[in-house]
């Protein structure tokens, strides 16, 4: 199951982020400023996931890379994948930018993928961590506040 979600993950992100149609983003318009928006908060999550999950400490793939540790503070106080959330909020400032209708459907199945990818993972840090059920309980999954 792991390696058909992270071939589904990386397709689905060059179908998102390539330009398939030869036309290029405009940087006029309102969704243009929105998707600048969601790009730059995506890439500074992404930095900041980074500065308390050390690239060697998580990995692309589900399954938690020996020696790792279980990381609780920054941005993981507030969700369990915040890394997921710079993902997807990236890819819609693509979908955005390149302004072509199906693309929406392509991030939707990212986000599919993504979820049960996530649910995967979870899975697998709770057996490797017995503290993640508890970490979970208090903490939402992708959305602060929501999911």
């Amino acid at each position: 199951m792991a390696p058909l979600l992270l071939l589904l993950q990386f397709t689905l992100i060059v179908i998102l982020i390539a330009p398939w149609t030869g036309r290029f983003p405009a940087w006029t318009s309102v969704s243009a400023l929105t998707a600048f928006v969601l790009l730059t908060i995506g890439f500074l999550l992404f930095l900041w996931v980074l500065r308390h999950n050390r690239p060697g400490n998580f990995s692309y793939r589900p399954e938690p890379p020996a020696g790792n540790r279980l990381v609780t503070g920054g941005p993981y106080r507030f969700i369990r994948h915040p890394m997921y959330l710079a993902l997807l909020l990236l890819m819609t400032g693509a979908v955005l930018l390149y302004g072509e209708p199906w693309r929406w459907l392509a991030l939707i199945a990212l986000s599919t993928v993504l979820h049960f990818k996530s649910r995967l993972e979870e899975r697998l840090l709770c057996a490797r961590f017995p503290e993640y059920s508890d970490y979970m309980a208090r903490t939402k999954s992708i959305l602060p506040f929501l999911l």
